[in-house]
């Protein structure tokens, strides 16, 4: 992790890499997880931009995915309102 901490937690802005997955999200952090805006980069090439909430998609945002835009919202990381966009 490259980054802002505060009381020794992950807090602000800052990357981090998922080495077992080799992903990695760069945006902020609220006490060690994803929170705010951010950008998530799969392994596979896909990413997700857009607000995090405890670690999860929630909110706006826009899922890049197998050569497809998809705008929308999410809530606890599952689509509620999307919109595919070529």
């Amino acid at each position: 992790y490259e980054g802002e901490w505060r009381n020794g937690r992950k807090n602000g802005q800052g990357v981090y890499l998922y080495a077992s997955r080799g992903d990695r999200y760069e945006g902020q952090f609220a006490n060690d997880q994803p929170n705010g805006q951010g950008t998530y980069y799969y392994s596979s090439g896909d990413r997700y931009e857009g607000e995090w909430r405890n670690g999860r998609k929630n909110g706006q945002g826009v899922l890049y995915e197998g050569g497809q835009k998809i705008i929308g919202e999410w809530r606890d990381d599952q689509k509620v309102r999307v919109q595919v966009v070529q």
